[in-house]
Formats: structure tokens, sequence, C-alpha cells
């Protein structure tokens, strides 16, 4: 969106979301360059709904893992999966590189074409 507007620099722009390309937390560089590994330096910007894919797929695998991809059970294994702690969740998620995706989202504001997260929500 910031690139098709030519960018902004007013500081009013503001935008929440589970991540950003330019986010420097651990997970978030450790999936960077995983991906760069992957498909190159000329690959798309790595953004929040390629993110999601990543987690989508590793939760299905988790799913699988722990015997709850079923159509009975997928919905209330999902929500487990994700916010359960418990030795299932952990054993499910161990063949995830990265683990389970975190709960946290974050607002950002736009610095020319770029997003800058200046907080957790």
């Amino acid at each position: 969106m910031l690139l098709a507007a030519g960018g902004d620099d007013t500081g009013e722009l503001y935008s929440a979301m589970r991540s950003f390309a330019g986010q420097g937390d651990d997970r978030r560089i450790a999936l960077a360059e995983r991906y760069r590994a992957a498909f190159g330096a000329a690959a798309p910007v790595l953004d929040t709904y390629a993110e999601g894919c990543y987690d989508g797929v590793h939760l299905a695998a988790a799913l699988a893992a722990a015997g709850l991809l079923t159509v009975r059970d997928g919905r209330s294994g999902a929500v487990r999966l994700l916010g359960g702690d418990d030795r299932a969740a952990r054993l499910a998620w161990s063949a995830a590189p990265l683990g389970p995706p975190p709960a946290a989202t974050y607002l950002a504001r736009a610095d020319g074409l770029d997003l800058a997260v200046i907080a957790r929500l």
C-alpha cells in the first residue's frame, strides 16, 4: 500500500498487524533468514500474509502430529495448539522450526516506504 501511494512522511498513517517486514524480533529475523536461504535475495518481500501462510502450514502439520487434523477436532485442536502451553501442544509444535506463532499484535507508523513498529499492543 505504501509503495503504491508513493510513501508517507506525514507521521499520520498507522497500521496494526501481527508482524511487519522490518520487525526485528528473533523469530521474525530467523524466518527472514530461512526465507532468503530458500528463495534468494530477489524474492518478494516477506510480509505478514506470507508469514501467516508459513504458520498455517506448520499449524496443519502440528494438528496432524497431535492427531487433531479431523473435521470434528480441527477447530478445537487449533485453539488448543495456538493457546496451549501443555506438553501435547509443545510436542505437536516440535517439528515447526520456529515453534508456534506469537499471539502479539503490533502498531506501526508509516515512515516513507516502510512501516516502523512503535508499540506492541
